[in-house]
């Protein structure tokens, strides 16, 4: 409920990371990703693709990244892209392109020409 009363605010976007907090090691087996699919399918559902942001938050490793602990295993940033577009693919076009901005890469998926959706890996350096 507190979801769909968000999606209502048009001012409101959503962003779609750290999925192992909603099913900690998702990616183990093929039943729980087909949950994590549905649950990415009714966010977007929900919010329209145009206000629903993908980010990896990959900050030490998959399994850190994507659960905070609460799995011992997660996606690796490709492969999180790979099942998110997975996920979309069928609602949407196709990503077209994989295009340098200041921060890393950004994956653009169109939609009838009109931006539906990016998902931005940034990549962080730590200097020592």
């Amino acid at each position: 409920e507190g979801m769909k009363s968000m999606a209502n605010n048009d001012n409101v976007y959503v962003k779609i990371s750290m999925l192992g907090y909603a099913i900690p090691g998702w990616v183990r087996t093929p039943e729980k990703i087909q949950l994590m699919k549905g649950l990415v399918k009714e966010t977007v559902g929900m919010f329209g693709p145009n206000r629903c942001m993908v980010a990896t938050n990959f900050w030490k490793n998959a399994a850190l990244s994507d659960a905070d602990g609460l799995s011992d295993i997660g996606p690796e940033p490709l492969h999180l892209i790979e099942l998110l577009y997975g996920f979309l693919k069928d609602d949407h076009s196709c990503f077209v392109g994989l295009l340098p901005n200041s921060t890393g890469f950004r994956y653009k998926m169109l939609k009838d020409d009109e931006l539906a959706i990016s998902i931005e890996i940034t990549v962080l350096t730590t200097a020592y």
